[in-house]
């Protein structure tokens, strides 16, 4: 049985809102080993658990009625007229003798006293599929009229990991007495995991009395492979981003035998373990070797990339997609990178990074770029110091003020194993003595508490790659998390989701040539 820790609770101040894209070329370049796609396809779909049994009792249906409130019976001897007074009494009074008069609701968890708005540690680690310890939810009535109860609800992203039992709730509650629920933490998926409990009652101020329960979390460090019923094809070069409410876009990249990009938008609901094809609405967009980033919950932008599967071309333009309507549109601006692909690009509220890449002529780059938020224009950022130029690198911002960029192919086509960081508070850009495997076509994402992780990615002509990386940026190191998981790739989509995971998909084995379309879940260390 997990054990329950000890809950500790954070206040919330008073009224604060409740947080609730080759050409002849390749082989003289030496770049086949970085593109190649055989028509190798892997079908196998291993892995994966069955969501665990949830079920939710409702309480009793009783009416709800507000009860009266008592006035103020003492006597005025003042001469002044007191009738419409503007300096009004609360409608929840105090007697003389300090009790509370009408209704007044008092809520406990596990026995320690709660304020609305109160924020709940109670952590446990629970693996997805099986139930954790109950967490009792005490609801008691400290006024000397009847508290009507019109129910409890769990709210926000994780109530689907949680389970409600109200078979011991009451609807009306005499003064003096108290009832209970039991919230049970059962995930569906893996992460940390959080959920606001709302008790709605008739106490005049507290009618909808939150609390915000957090702390509970799957075991750490652990890949999971996911069975979505529908999914895209296989394929590789795949543009892939993530946004905190728990959804997952894809767009395009290539698949072995084929000349073109793919052109598919697709969303994964990663609550509800489903692909959703969104190409009807968004519109054919082909392209593969681009990169993808989110700007908020309501707007991914694209740049880059090539709409040839043999990246005989390459793009500079950006694209803006509406995750509300699902529809894709250019956006247009006055300066722009020149066209490249496999490039490294992030973003940070809403203001957007590329850097290097490949040129249409396959001449590496080593220039920095940022899009503005504001003007929604691009600019070159000239820096006194700059990383050497590459392409198929990774680059992650840590959620303040740093950018790093990790490893990447070379203009002599070696691969790096540098870290460089950028500093965005002061410009500048500085090489890092943490020690890192060199890679390429790897993915780099920032987790909730702010560790970066790679997994696989591609040296030739070393063995694969199969490992789980983490990179902390405010200790400067890396380390090997010896998480078992999906087969060595590369050319795999990475994208981070919220609730301390990434979300994996497809890619090309390193040593056969085989091209997935799998879905892989990550739950980040502790």
């Amino acid at each position: 049985m997990p054990q329950l820790d000890a809950v500790v609770v954070h206040t919330r101040p008073p009224h604060s809102p409740h947080s609730p894209p080759l050409s002849s070329r390749i082989g003289s370049l030496g770049l086949a080993p970085l593109l190649a796609c055989t028509p190798a396809v892997s079908d196998s779909q291993e892995g994966g658990t069955g969501d665990p049994a949830t079920s939710t009792t409702a309480p009793d249906g009783s009416e709800t009625g507000g009860a009266s409130l008592v006035g103020d019976d003492s006597d005025s001897t003042d001469s002044t007229d007191t009738t419409d007074d503007a300096d009004t009494t609360d409608d929840a009074e105090t007697s003389s003798d300090g009790a509370h008069t009408g209704p007044e609701i008092e809520v406990t968890v596990d026995g320690t006293p709660m304020a609305s708005g109160d924020l709940v540690e109670a952590p446990q680690v629970v693996g997805v599929g099986q139930t954790g310890a109950p967490i009792l939810v005490t609801i008691g009535n400290i006024g000397d009229q009847s508290l009507e109860l019109d129910g409890v609800t769990l709210t926000e992203r994780g109530a689907q990991d949680f389970l409600l039992d109200q078979r011991r709730l009451a609807s009306s509650l005499a003064p003096g007495e108290s009832t209970d629920v039991a919230v049970t933490f059962a995930p569906q998926t893996g992460g940390e995991k959080s959920v606001a409990i709302g008790i709605a009652t008739n106490d005049p101020d507290d009618s909808a009395f939150v609390v915000h329960l957090a702390g509970t979390e799957t075991t750490p460090n652990l890949w999971r492979q996911l069975q979505p019923l529908a999914s895209p094809s296989h394929r590789s070069h795949v543009g892939l981003v993530g946004l905190d409410d728990g959804r997952v876009f894809l767009l395009g990249g290539r698949q072995p035998g084929q000349s073109d990009a793919l052109d598919d938008t697709w969303v994964f609901d990663v609550q509800a373990s489903m692909w959703t094809d969104l190409t009807e609405t968004a519109g054919e967009l082909p392209r593969c070797g681009h990169a993808l980033v989110a700007l908020d919950e309501e707007t991914i932008l694209l740049f880059g990339g090539s709409g040839t599967a043999d990246f005989a071309d390459a793009s500079g333009d950006t694209w803006i997609l509406d995750t509300v309507t699902g529809t894709w549109s250019e956006l247009v601006t006055r300066t722009s990178p020149p066209p490249r692909f496999f490039h490294a690009m992030a973003g940070h509220e809403g203001n957007v990074w590329v850097f290097g890449g490949l040129t249409p002529a396959f001449e590496t780059l080593g220039d920095l770029w940022m899009l503005d938020a504001v003007t929604s224009d691009w600019s070159e950022v000239p820096l006194p110091v700059m990383p050497t130029p590459r392409f198929s690198a990774a680059m992650a911002h840590d959620g303040s003020d740093t950018m790093v960029l990790h490893a990447g192919v070379l203009g002599d086509f070696s691969i790096s194993a540098e870290t460089w960081t950028f500093d965005l508070s002061a410009p500048g850009a500085t090489l890092s003595p943490a020690e890192s495997a060199g890679r390429s076509l790897h993915g780099l994402v920032r987790l909730t508490g702010g560790s970066m992780v790679t997994f696989g990615g591609l040296v030739p002509g070393t063995p694969p790659f199969e490992d789980t990386r983490a990179y902390d940026p405010g200790a400067d190191a890396w380390s090997e998390l010896g998480a078992p998981g999906p087969s060595a790739r590369y050319a795999h989509g990475l994208a981070s989701v919220g609730q301390h995971k990434l979300i994996l998909f497809g890619g090309t084995e390193v040593s056969s040539g085989v091209v997935h379309g799998d879905t892989w879940e990550y739950v980040g260390p502790q």
